[in-house]
């Protein structure tokens, strides 16, 4: 993941509420194509003009072969009122996931997490994180299915890890097979699954119960079959159905 600073010129006089809101709309557009990452969009005003500092999956994530049709829409929308736009890559982000570099997938995971801004969709093979527009749109020519359902995922996570107002709701979301959350990220799984024709699983979060004996024992909560990795899926899946697409962990109270 790497950050980039976005520069708008102006060549033409506007209004500045009409210039401002083209651009808000046009980095909207980037991040519900997955070329830009992050829930929040900051822009400054200076002497020049705007300038928007964003996290890119790739280095390339910006050209113009992954924009999508409301990007290039946005884009002449932008000429139109003589803003040009220049892209400076700054760096790679420290502590961030890596991306995935394997040649094909035979499988995805839909995973993310209170902490996590890259995509959240995963490999099956290395567990990088593969940038959204590389796969078919899922929604109406971008992903906004899959970034509102990430959205709501960190914001339900947050509330199970602080332990205290709303937490019994955040981790039922998290947790349980019929959740509206679950449901949600399972329809995504089986439209990406139908779209590439390789299997994309969905993660169960699993936080506390009886005992490691017990835990073993458990059975898919969706077609009550036998789960059970020998060995963790990337140290992390103890559980795997691939009847019903669902991965789990072992309750990290039982670990």
């Amino acid at each position: 993941m790497y950050l980039a600073q976005i520069s708008f010129n102006s060549r033409k006089q506007f209004e500045r509420e009409v210039v401002e809101d083209i651009i808000y709309s046009f980095l909207a557009s980037l991040r519900m194509n997955g070329q830009i990452l992050g829930e929040e969009i900051s822009i400054i005003a200076n002497s020049n003009g705007y300038i928007a500092y964003e996290k890119l999956p790739l280095v390339n994530s910006l050209d113009a072969i992954n924009a999508n049709k409301y990007v290039i829409s946005d884009i002449e929308k932008l000429n139109e009122v003589g803003i040009d736009f220049s892209v400076n890559l700054i760096g790679e982000q420290l502590e961030s996931s890596p991306v995935c570099e394997c040649i094909n997938w035979d499988s995805l995971i839909l995973f993310t997490n209170y902490l996590s801004i890259e995509s959240p969709l995963r490999c099956g093979k290395c567990f990088g994180f593969v940038p959204l527009y590389l796969i078919p749109h899922t929604y109406d020519e971008d992903y906004h299915d899959i970034i509102s359902w990430q959205t709501d995922y960190k914001a339900c996570d947050r509330l199970q890890m602080g332990c205290a107002t709303g937490e019994r709701f955040g981790t039922r979301e998290i947790t349980k097979v019929n959740s509206s959350l679950t449901r949600r990220g399972l329809e995504i799984c089986d439209r990406i699954t139908t779209l590439l024709k390789i299997p994309t699983y969905y993660y169960l979060y699993r936080y506390n119960d009886r005992s490691r004996i017990f835990e073993e024992k458990r059975k898919c909560p969706s077609c009550n079959g036998e789960w059970m990795l020998d060995e963790p899926l990337h140290g992390l899946f103890d559980f795997k159905c691939d009847k019903c697409h669902l991965l789990s962990n072992i309750s990290w109270s039982s670990r």
